[in-house]
């Protein structure tokens, strides 16, 4: 985790075209650099060059691709809050990361300790791994599973910070 005195330098050096070349490369990693220097009508070799500053600093990580879950019959999707023993949190952690329905486990504060999104099959199939797999984990105290019915993703457009 960083301190806000890391996060100022880092933005320091940040500008308005590291911005756009972030925007641009999260909407599609796979672009190629020519065709992003085109498009946001920067010099090649300044793309180049950028890039990989960002990615020398870890601003960017690392590049992915977003598997379509629906095409693999994956059409079902829920989020699960869940309250535990703190006791049993690394059991239960482990446990919950362990299964193949899970796609990203967050520690939060409020109402839940956990939040837990999942993708299956069929919502029966999710109703199942929430009350069946994660209920019955020593420790967990309460699950509850919201049923996803509908989903949008903005698209992200980075900017400098005031």
């Amino acid at each position: 985790m960083q301190n806000s005195r890391q996060r100022d330098y880092i933005m320091a050096k940040l500008d308005e075209i590291d911005m756009k070349i972030l925007s641009a490369l999260n909407r599609d990693a796979s672009i190629s650099i020519p065709k992003l220097s085109n498009d946001l009508g920067i010099n090649l070799s300044v793309a180049y060059s950028r890039i990989k500053r960002l990615i020398r600093r870890g601003i960017i990580e690392h590049y992915t691709i977003t598997v379509n879950e629906d095409k693999l019959g994956m059409t079902a999707s829920a989020i699960a809050g869940i309250n535990l023993d703190p006791k049993n949190r690394e059991q239960i952690l482990d446990e919950i990361m362990k299964m193949d329905s899970v796609r990203l486990l967050r520690e939060v504060t409020g109402r839940f300790d956990l939040v837990v999104n999942l993708r299956g099959a069929s919502l029966d199939e999710l109703h199942k791994a929430v009350y069946d797999i994660i209920g019955k984990i020593p420790g967990v105290q309460h699950a509850e599973v919201f049923m996803e019915v509908a989903r949008r993703t903005p698209v992200v457009n980075y900017r400098l910070q005031d």
